[in-house]
């Protein structure tokens, strides 16, 4: 058999032991669960747990169970979309891109933009440290890059635009990348001198302190448009009212850290929030 290339996380089959507050409406057993797709599924485990949370409000608006899964690959969502197993997805640009690419942009509908730390955008973000005697992306020919990996949007894909402009190619240009495997790692490879620049999310970059680093050395070179975060798309397949309280359950949600900051929310968005 051939090996599955796309990893599907199943976040919870939890439903029965969500808690049902006294104001939401019970639960239907006999109605087909809806199913909330994420992609790409993300590795933190506090986001989980505020997706979790989320869907514990959608159960509770819609009288409903909603089941929480993570794709990791753009393709396999479009494929599951395709077979009309997308209720709803928390997606990101590049996602919903790749459902346009293959003709399907229409059979979803955004209804909500992620807002993290009270910021509705983003940018890709490439970092140096001052005296690495780097000021601009010129100086890193022949230098070392770190990188989430190949698959990230703001901190790998949209930056090739540079390269473009220059008429190069990453591999000609930079002396080496290296895939950390997130942006918090690429980003401590730079200050531990592991690497000459990395490049990372704006996010990340303005929660170094928090992380423990040294931030008066880091020096941010080049920094990429600006890009939404997620966005909470709904099926077309649904009908008006489904997605009227499905609206209302997320434009009223609000994720929290253990110390009570807000760090996720939603705001009202169309799909015209996310053209590349």
């Amino acid at each position: 058999m051939r090996k599955a290339t796309f990893l599907i996380v199943l976040l919870t089959f939890l439903a029965p032991q969500l808690t049902i507050a006294a104001s939401g409406k019970a639960l239907q057993p006999k109605q087909t669960p809806l199913k909330l797709i994420v992609c790409p599924a993300h590795d933190n485990g506090h986001v989980k747990k505020e997706y979790l949370l989320l869907v514990d409000r959608l159960q509770k608006e819609l009288g409903r169970r909603v089941r929480l899964f993570g794709v990791q690959r753009y393709g396999r969502f479009a494929t599951l979309l395709r077979r009309g197993s997308v209720d709803m997805g928390i997606v990101s640009l590049q996602a919903l891109d790749e459902l346009d690419k293959r003709g399907l942009r229409d059979e979803v509908r955004v209804v909500a933009a992620q807002v993290l730390d009270n910021k509705a955008r983003y940018r890709g973000v490439v970092v140096t440290k001052s005296g690495n005697g780097i000021a601009s992306m010129d100086d890193l020919a022949g230098k070392t890059l770190a990188i989430p990996d190949y698959r990230s949007y703001s901190a790998w894909r949209v930056i090739q635009g540079w390269f473009k402009s220059r008429g190069v190619t990453p591999s000609r240009f930079l002396g080496q990348v290296e895939q950390a495997g997130g942006h918090v790692e690429a980003l401590r490879q730079l200050v531990d001198d592991d690497v000459d620049a990395a490049a990372v999310s704006s996010l990340t970059f303005y929660q170094a302190e928090q992380m423990g680093m040294d931030v008066d050395q880091l020096l941010p070179i080049y920094k990429t448009k600006q890009i939404p975060f997620d966005g909470f798309c709904v099926a077309t397949k649904l009908d008006d009212e489904t997605v009227r309280q499905i609206e209302m359950a997320v434009l009223a949600f609000k994720g929290r850290t253990p110390l009570g900051k807000i760090v996720l929310e939603w705001r009202r968005a169309t799909n015209e929030s996310y053209v590349p």
